[in-house]
């Protein structure tokens, strides 16, 4: 349980800045890949982590819960042969990479993606200094279907949208065990600093 979401939004942001001076360090330092890319996973599955905890807590509001984040979606090719730890590596044999075609997310569908990973592969535009530019994603739910990337960009506006998101008010319905969390302000709501959302 998790009871005051301030404290995990600022983890979110002090995580963000980290990864930010870890990206220009990396560039001129003598880390071998295996730990430069360890450096994004950590990012990418604490973060998640983070995020997946503050969704099941119901610490973020219902209309961030329901944005929608793009991204692109390859379908998978070749569907005859498997797909498993042994081959991942050769993802691009497996997914349409030369055909994307336009997908979004939610933060809980995103979150799951990297917290049940199974290729995770980031990517770089090599013309501007290899920069990070996101991450080709699914998990093992949907790795026979498709293929996600998402940018970085968009992980960074996801992080701020959370860390920005605040509930205003909250209606509980008895009845039917239902809450609704929202930005606004909502006729039978809960004060929140009273009951310390």
């Amino acid at each position: 349980m998790i009871w005051n979401s301030h404290i995990w939004k600022a983890e979110l942001i002090k995580e963000l800045r980290n990864f930010k001076k870890y990206l220009k360090q990396i560039k001129f330092s003598k880390y071998d890949t295996e730990h430069f890319v360890m450096g994004l996973e950590k990012f990418h599955f604490l973060c998640s982590f983070i995020i997946r905890k503050l969704v099941e807590n119901g610490k973020l509001s219902d209309e961030l819960l329901s944005k929608n984040y793009k991204c692109g979606k390859y379908q998978r090719i070749q569907t005859e042969k498997k797909i498993d730890f042994l081959n991942l590596i050769d993802y691009g044999e497996f997914y349409d990479l030369m055909n994307c075609s336009n997908s979004s997310l939610t933060i809980k569908q995103m979150c799951n993606s990297f917290i049940h990973s199974f290729i995770f592969f980031p990517t770089f535009d090599e013309e501007n200094g290899m920069e990070y530019t996101g991450v080709f994603i699914n998990s093992d739910f949907d790795k026979d279907k498709h293929l996600y990337h998402i940018d970085y960009g968009i992980i960074v506006e996801m992080i701020d949208d959370i860390v920005k998101d605040d509930i205003i008010t909250i209606q509980f319905d008895r009845t039917s065990g239902k809450v609704r969390r929202s930005k606004e302000t909502i006729e039978g709501y809960i004060d929140e600093e009273k009951h310390g959302v």
